[in-house]
């Protein structure tokens, strides 16, 4: 990688993106002269299919993890792509091979990074780890006709004699990418190729939040911002949140054929780790919140007149300290029309089953690696026609699961008091009726006893940012 001072850099910014280029001029014109030699760019030329970001890390183009002057909140560069593009990838599982499958290109004057850089400016809660895997080039190319019969590939052989003899099985399974890895010729000439990324300095950003925060001086910082922000926008309608990998791994490796238990599951991880991180809002108790709507005309002139208990229910983002509610049932109503206890003993085991087929093939299923931890989080009530508990609740099981921090590792089943489920919410001389229409099947979500935890558990996959080309 080649250090480049502003002055030369600002040719090359100009040069893919003049918008920007002026923008930061005015940033680092107005910075004092000590500073101006720290706001400096890095220039990296990624051969062909080098991985620019594996499994969420950032990595230089010679594989080793990018230099930590460069990380935006420890986490991710920010870089203009001066050339060529790059290709987020998604890895498909199936039954026999892990597919690597492209979510996204970005291409030339792209921006890398924007939304983690806007999450820490506009400190976000939350603030996810990404997991992206990313490449110079595009990994998924596919050759019209590939060299699956005998005659083909021994001419192949004729001339790379490294390969190895025809084997009907091996060459229908491999992909073009395990073919070019496996010529050398080719593997080396492909690599004269190269994508280009100019990373910015780290210093930029810490500069660009003292000028926010400096009223002579935030009229620039702003415009700079502002540009930043409206770009990581853009990006959305390409590159979109996407975690068909947890749904292949539930599906392909769960062990289950019913549609609706493999959904559900999907859905308690994807919903559950949302929820966590404040990406999504559950349901708590709407006390105070007018904002949510008229909600003592709700109590006074409708609950109260029909005689039913003045509790509201609304949506809320979950932060440390508070409890929360999904329903599992009204997300996927065909899992729990019979025997929901049942059903959900089978979405627990469609989970570790997968979590552990995972584990053997060293698949890196990001909603799978952290079970241990949300799971420690949650507590779950079903209605239960087997393990009935005596008072006006009737036929209900409440519980916890503890999984095995091993990969390979199972889960065991806490029962817990009926009265410590509903206690964040209703004090013991309300607890509602068993057939209460919000506590079907209700998963909760509480923090409050999990002092030692870590606020935030293993992100799904979350887009990368990128300006649409123009």
């Amino acid at each position: 990688m080649q250090r480049v001072d502003f002055k030369e850099a600002f040719g090359i910014i100009q040069a893919v993106d003049a918008k920007l280029a002026e923008s930061l001029r005015a940033v680092w014109e107005q910075t004092a002269k000590a500073r101006q030699a720290n706001l400096c760019c890095y220039l990296a030329k990624y051969p062909y299919k080098h991985f620019v970001f594996k499994n969420g890390r950032a990595l230089d183009p010679d594989g080793q993890p990018l230099r930590p002057d460069l990380l935006v909140a420890g986490q991710l560069p920010v870089g203009l792509i001066l050339d060529n593009l790059l290709e987020v990838i998604d890895e498909v599982i199936r039954n026999e091979e892990v597919i690597e499958f492209p979510q996204s290109l970005l291409f030339k004057d792209n921006l890398i990074g924007l939304w983690e850089l806007i999450d820490q400016q506009l400190k976000v809660e939350g603030h996810p780890s990404p997991n992206w895997t990313i490449s110079s080039g595009s990994r998924s190319l596919k050759f019209i006709e590939f060299p699956t019969q005998k005659v083909q590939w021994d001419r192949l052989r004729t001339r790379y004699r490294q390969l190895s003899t025809y084997d009907k099985e091996v060459v229908r399974k491999l992909r073009e990418i395990d073919l070019i890895r496996m010529i050398g010729e080719i593997d080396q000439k492909s690599k004269q190729w190269s994508t280009q990324i100019l990373y910015f300095s780290s210093l930029w950003f810490d500069e660009l939040e003292q000028q926010l925060a400096d009223r002579a001086r935030v009229v620039s910082a702003t415009q700079l911002f502002s540009y930043l922000q409206s770009t990581s926008w853009s990006a959305l309608a390409r590159v979109r949140y996407n975690d068909d990998e947890l749904t292949d791994a539930l599906t392909e490796w769960g062990g289950d054929s019913n549609v609706a238990r493999c959904k559900a599951a999907y859905l308690l991880l994807r919903h559950s780790l949302q929820v966590l991180t404040q990406r999504r809002p559950c349901f708590g108790p709407a006390n105070g919140l007018s904002s949510l709507g008229p909600l003592d005309t709700f109590r006074n002139d409708l609950l109260q007149v029909a005689r039913l208990k003045p509790t509201i229910l609304g949506p809320m983002y979950l932060h440390a300290g508070q409890a929360g509610l999904l329903s599992l049932s009204q997300l996927v109503p065909s899992a729990f029309e019979e025997n929901p206890d049942d059903n959900l003993e089978y979405i627990f085991k469609i989970i570790s089953r997968a979590r552990d087929a995972a584990a053997r093939r060293d698949i890196w299923v990001p909603a799978l690696q952290g079970l241990p931890a949300l799971f420690s989080r949650l507590t779950f009530r079903v209605r239960s026609g087997r393990r009935r508990q005596k008072g006006r609740h009737g036929s209900v099981l409440t519980f916890r699961v503890k999984y095995s921090p091993s990969p390979s590792g199972s889960y065991e089943r806490e029962d817990v008091p009926i009265e410590s489920f509903y206690e964040p919410f209703f004090s013991p001389d309300s607890l509602p009726t068993s057939d209460s229409r919000f506590f079907r099947v209700a998963l909760k979500l509480d923090l409050r006893g999990n002092a030692f935890l870590p606020q935030q558990v293993a992100p799904v996959r979350r887009p990368i940012y990128a300006n649409e080309p123009t």
